[in-house]
């Protein structure tokens, strides 16, 4: 796994991608990967990593091609895969200072559900008391 490093000056401050709910310090964010989930699931499942593979694949496709679509994927406790309009905004470019126009966009969103959300607040409970 990689493993991300974000230093937290202060409690419940936000951090990139990570919310450090009221620890102080360093907090280490470990990214597993597709192999690694592969991996993971296959041992625990007892199967092979191509049948795994196979039906992972085959998930990611469907969702993905069903978002395309404009539809949305409702995984109950797990979460929500929907697209959304990105407004287009004026934004100024850091390096030469001009103004630019992006353009309207629709971008795939994510929305966790109500296991899933209690599930990782659980986990961080356990760590907050190392």
């Amino acid at each position: 796994m990689r493993e991300l490093v974000w230093k937290v000056d202060r409690p419940s401050m936000r951090c990139d991608r990570t919310y450090a709910s009221s620890i102080s310090g360093i907090i280490t964010i470990k990214t597993m990967n597709k192999q690694e989930l592969i991996a993971t699931v296959s041992e625990n499942l007892g199967i092979s990593q191509k049948t795994v593979t196979l039906v992972l694949n085959g998930i990611t496709e469907t969702i993905g091609e069903t978002v395309a679509n404009g539809e949305e994927v409702l995984l109950v406790d797990f979460g929500k895969f929907k697209s959304t309009l990105k407004k287009g905004r004026n934004c100024r470019n850091p390096k030469t200072g001009e103004s630019i126009y992006i353009e309207d966009a629709i971008i795939p969103v994510f929305k966790a559900g109500k296991r899933l959300k209690q599930t990782v607040n659980t986990i961080g409970e356990k760590d907050e008391s190392i």
